[in-house]
Parts: C-alpha cells; structure tokens; sequence
C-alpha cells in the first residue's frame, strides 16, 4: 500500500459505488438520456479501534435541472428499488457476510 494504491477500505468502497452504478444505470438513463453524465463518491465513517467501518453512505451527483420536484421524486424512488434488487455488494454488507480464511500450500 504505496502512494497512488488502493487500500483494501478503499477498494470496498469502489465496489460498493460501482455497484449501485450499474444497478441504478437503466433507471437514470432512461429518465436523463443515454448519455447522461454523472459521478459517485462514497462517504465512508471508520470505527479506528476495530479498523473497520461502522456506515458507508453513497452519493451519486448528476444535472436534474429539467426534472420536476415529483420527477426527480421517481427517480430516487426507482433508482433506490433497482439498487436494492440488483447490488450484490450492498446486499452481502446487508447481510453481514462471513467469511473465512484458509492459508494453503502449493
């Protein structure tokens, strides 16, 4: 974990955001156009003690200037409907997901 490298957190939080993503893309562009333009950044609070993180919040920035109040209502509704469905990494996070470690010879 040098400079210009991932940590591990960091690639968690990539995951997450890239999976709310793709699961929200049909939904945004079908309201804002094929080619709609937007960024996405997650919000990460971390318990240092544990070295872990206690909440991830996701952000997705993007124009909705020519949607109206109830318009852009729908879309945060649908666009939350397809990430609960289809985000495989927000699901396992919801889950809580075990997991185990196994130290193998070749």
């Amino acid at each position: 974990m040098g400079e210009n490298q991932f940590t591990p957190g960091e690639l968690l939080q990539l995951a997450l955001a890239t999976c709310h993503t793709f699961s929200a893309d049909h939904v945004l562009s079908a309201a804002l156009g094929k080619d709609f333009a937007a960024s996405v950044g997650v919000a990460a609070q971390k318990d240092e003690r544990r070295d872990s993180y206690s909440h991830l919040t996701v952000e997705m920035v993007t124009d909705l200037a020519e949607l109206s109040e109830e318009q852009v209502a729908q879309l945060r509704q649908k666009s939350q409907e397809a990430i609960d469905k289809y985000c495989t990494v927000g699901h396992t996070l919801d889950d809580g997901a075990s997991y185990d470690f196994d130290l193998v010879s070749e």
